[in-house]
């Protein structure tokens, strides 16, 4: 986690956003942590693979 994350918090990186068939997915644009939009808060936070893990989920897509 970069400083300014600590401080201020992470801030998703709108540009890598994509839906893993479950959720809206990102990561932060300040330290690269993997995020994920809450789906009953509608708030992005940090991806917890203990408590988010699914088999259902699919990886980013790549480009080209």
């Amino acid at each position: 986690m970069s400083f300014l994350c600590s401080i201020r918090g992470h801030k998703r990186d709108r540009r890598s956003a994509w839906h893993d068939t479950l959720d809206w997915r990102s990561n932060c644009a300040r330290c690269g942590a993997p995020m994920l939009k809450d789906s009953i808060s509608g708030e992005w936070r940090v991806f917890n693979p203990e408590t988010d893990f699914s088999l259902d989920r699919t990886g980013k897509p790549t480009s080209g």
